[in-house]
This record gives structure tokens, sequence and C-alpha cells, in this order.
């Protein structure tokens, strides 16, 4: 009987020992599984997010170019800064403990569960952490308790792993501000055409306002004012709301994309161009007046490239004066466009002329001759003024562009010499065969568009060195541009010597006064 007893005691003592340790090795069990589930949501919200961002297009300074539609078919630009008068406001409007709760308020919690056992509906007061799970999971118009419990769980494990200002900034770029415009940052462009960092007091309480109501409230609506006033009057008792000018409308592409798209710079991921957005801007308004002077002379199009030589970055490329305009080919990108860029060869057939042998001082007859071309037919070079001028330096004619003397210098190099040259260091190819232009080429008949040629005049102040031409700020990604170029790698074309030379005589404009006058 005492060892029945005794063993019973020792059983009894061990089940109990066991059970213990069995419930902490469980609580640790579903401790694990709830962090596991936690971060697997938080992981999930993270995605989400992302899929929520659009594409878009920066110039060097930030400035949006072009965004493109989220899966959702919304627009957004994420806000990269947070003005911290604009967070105040915020979180006074929406969240007043946002920086103190985890993630869900337990009173607005409890006052939801009733309202919906009482009225069949789970009522508002959200954290804006509820909010942006809200956003994410796309059931802003679902408004279920299932739902609001399903948030809930999001914006707890938003809340275990990511810091508050991460939470405010996710928030900030995923909210609805009406007219396919979502986040903050896309809405200050859109409705006001200034950053986010830039807004007013009264242009931000105008966005806000639109929070509840994005469809009938936003800035271009009336009723937005009377919400904004009644806002600014619950937040505030030192600032004045003072209505906002806002835009007449907004595109998502601006006009400085218009020459990156055609030209083929699509960036399947967000990037960053070395684009200026102000100085194209700046750039086409001064083509446009140039091609209205130039109206009654049949001037209808133009183009401009503007290229950093010191690494061989794009800065701008206008190829329309209107790029909204469907009439003259302001549809076109003349940028882009092969056409015969006339006097613009010469420098390049004198510095390959130079690198030959031939020197400033070297004597040129300019006069008549007779060239034979491909064709069966005869040239007869003439110069821009229908004159001759006798004798004189390659440097005299150089610096006055004349004709006949840059056709001489094309027949001392020789033909296949000059074609070897462009094909072999410039890379460049042509639209047609070399010997369909012959002598031609320094006449100007040789068609190149404006992107390619301008890379190719970067050369003189690099003596003689091309760069690949550079589009992107973080990478060397360039889109096989310019069109009828592939240098892909630094290289040097000409001699320094032979560049320096032709880099001086097209800058002597009191040797060229003959042709081009004192200005």
């Amino acid at each position: 009987m005492n060892l029945f007893h005794s063993t019973l005691f020792y059983l009894r003592k061990y089940f109990f020992h066991f059970l213990s340790h069995w419930r902490i090795l469980s609580g640790l069990v579903v401790l694990l599984l709830m962090v596991t589930l936690t971060w697997f949501t938080y992981k999930d919200a993270q995605a989400k997010y992302m899929d929520q961002l659009s594409v878009v297009i920066y110039d060097r300074h930030e400035v949006p170019l072009s965004i493109k539609e989220n899966n959702r078919g919304h627009y957004t630009e994420k806000v990269k800064v947070l003005p911290e008068d604009f967070k105040k406001v915020l979180i006074k409007k929406e969240d007043r403990f946002f920086y103190y709760h985890p993630g869900i308020n337990p009173f607005s919690t409890a006052r939801a569960v009733i309202s919906y056992i009482k009225n069949g509906d789970a009522g508002g007061a959200s954290t804006i952490t509820q909010q942006l799970a809200k956003n994410l999971l796309g059931t802003e118009t679902k408004r279920t308790l299932v739902n609001k419990l399903i948030e809930t769980f999001y914006a707890v494990s938003l809340e275990i792993f990511t810091s508050k200002e991460t939470i405010l900034h996710m928030y900030a770029n995923t909210v609805y501000l009406g007219n396919q415009v979502q986040g903050f940052g896309t809405a200050s462009y859109a409705y006001f055409d200034t950053p986010l960092e830039n807004t007013t007091h009264s242009q931000q309480l105008a966005l806000l306002a639109t929070l509840s109501y994005p469809s009938s409230r936003n800035p271009w609506e009336e009723d937005n004012v009377l919400f904004s006033e009644s806002l600014n009057s619950r937040i505030t008792t030192r600032e004045t709301f003072i209505p906002p000018s806002t835009t007449d409308g907004y595109s998502f592409q601006s006009d400085t994309y218009f020459e990156l798209r055609t030209a083929g710079i699509t960036c399947v991921d967000t990037c960053t161009t070395t684009v200026d957005d102000d100085l194209t801007r700046s750039i086409r308004s001064i083509l446009a007046r140039h091609i209205e002077a130039g109206w009654n002379d049949n001037v209808r199009n133009g183009a401009v490239i503007v290229i950093d030589t010191s690494n061989s970055a794009l800065l701008a490329m206008v190829g329309s004066k209107n790029p909204n305009d469907a009439s003259f080919g302001n549809q076109i990108n003349m940028a882009i466009e092969p056409r015969p860029i006339g006097s613009t060869v010469k420098p390049f057939i004198y510095a390959k002329g130079f690198m030959e042998g031939l020197r400033p001082y070297s004597l040129v007859e300019d006069r008549e001759y007779k060239y034979p071309v491909a064709t069966g037919f005869s040239i007869y070079p003439k110069n821009y003024d229908g004159q001759y001028h006798g004798e004189m330096t390659l440097h005299k004619a150089l610096s006055n562009s004349l004709n006949v003397p840059s056709v001489k210098v094309l027949e001392y190099i020789g033909l296949e010499n000059f074609y070897a040259f462009l094909s072999n260091q410039m890379k460049f190819q042509p639209i047609q065969d070399y010997d369909s232009y012959q002598y031609g080429i320094a006449l100007g008949g040789l068609e190149m568009d404006l992107l390619t040629l301008s890379h190719y005049f970067t050369l003189f102040p690099e003596q003689g060195i091309l760069k690949p031409l550079k589009v992107l700020q973080d990478s060397d990604e360039n889109f096989n541009l310019p069109p009828q170029s592939s240098i892909t790698e630094k290289t040097t074309v000409a001699e320094e010597t032979s560049v320096e030379l032709v880099h001086a005589i097209i800058s002597d404009r009191l040797t060229g006064v003959n042709q081009f006058g004192l200005e």
C-alpha cells in the first residue's frame, strides 16, 4: 500500500511538472505562430503598397515628367519628405493619438463593434494606420465588421515591424484625392502645380478637406472651400484660410516628356533622367518665338539639343514648339529626325584633314571645279554667296564656312578614308550608302538627326573624346541614343591637336567677318 501511494505521488508530481512545461511550450508555439503571421501580413502590406506606386520618370531635380497609372488606375508620385507643418495638421485632423497607439484606438474599436451590433454599421474613427491598411486592401467602400477586423490585424502588423514615420509616408502616398489622383505629393502638383513641400497652409487644408469625399470636395470643386474653412476653424486659431488658386487641369505627362517618349526613353521602373524641366520649358518658349518670327519665311519647325560636355549628359531635348498642337508636324520630335546637316559637317572634315597633315596656314584655291559623281553627272561646287574668293588659308576658309575649299579638303583626305573615319572612329550609321553622297558630304548633303550631331560636337571641347550620351542619373542605360551613333564607351575620335585647331578657327569670329559680319 505504501508502494502504491508512493508511485501515485511521483506520477502526479511528474504529470503536473510535464503539464506546466507543456503550457510554456504551447505558449511559445502560439507566440511564434502569431509573430510569423504578423510578419507575413506586414510583408503582404509592403507588397500591396509597392503595387500602388506609379512608375515615375523624373527630371534631374526630381520634378515628375511622367506618372503612369498604377494597378488601381490612379496616378501616384511618391512624396519623399512630408513637411512638418503638413504632418501636424494631418495628425490633428485624422488621428490625434497617432504617435501613442499601437495601430488601433481601443475606444474607437469598441465603439465600432457596438455600432455594428446595434445598427449593422461598423462606423468610422479609424486610426491613420487602419486607414492605411484599408487603402492597401482596397476596402474603402466595403465597411463591414470582418473587413474592420482584417484591417486592424494589418494595422497592428505594420506597427510592429515599421516606424511611425514610415507609416505616415505610406499613408500619404496611398490616400485617394479625386480625379485619378492618389497621394498628397501627386495632388499638390495636380491641383496647385507645386511640390508638397512648397504648399501653403491654405493649400494643405484644401488637400485635407478632400479626404472624406474626394470626388465632390477636391480643390477643383466649390464645396472644397466650405469644408476647408470649417477644418481650419477646428484645428487652428492662428491661421486664416484663403481659398488657393488651382490649376485648370493637369496632365500626368509633361510637355518635356514628349521628346523623351518619342526618343524611346520609357523606364520600366521609376527613374531620374539628366534632363532639366525648367531649362526645357525655357528653350521651348524661345524656339516658339523664333518659329513665329520666321513664319513668313516658311519656318514651321525647329529643334534644340543641350548637352553638358563634361559628362555628355543630355540636359534638354526640344523637338516641337508645342507638343499639344496637332498641326504643322508638331507631333513629330524633330530632334531625332534626320535631315541634311549643311555646313555643320565642315568641322569634322577639317579635323580629319589636319590629322592627315593639313594645317590652318595651308593654302587652297577657291575657284570653279568639276567633280564627276556616281550618277554619271558632274557637280560644280559653289559658295553660299555665289562667288569665288581665290587663294586663301584653310583658317580663313573654315572661318567663313566656304563650300569649295571644304570639297578640296575632302578630296585631299579621300572619300574612302573619310567614310572610314565616320564609320570606324565616329561610329556613324548613315541612312544611305556613303557612295550616294560622295563629295556632296562637304556640301551638306549628309543626313543626320540633331541629337546625334550635337553629341558629335562634344568632341571639340573634350579634346577629341566622345563619351556615351548619358540620359539617366544613376544608370548607364541610354536607350540606344543618339539614333545614328553607336558610341557605347569612351572613345578617342580625333587627335587632340587637330581638334584644338578646329576649335580655335571656328571660335575666331574676326576672320569670319567676310561671310558672317561683326555680329
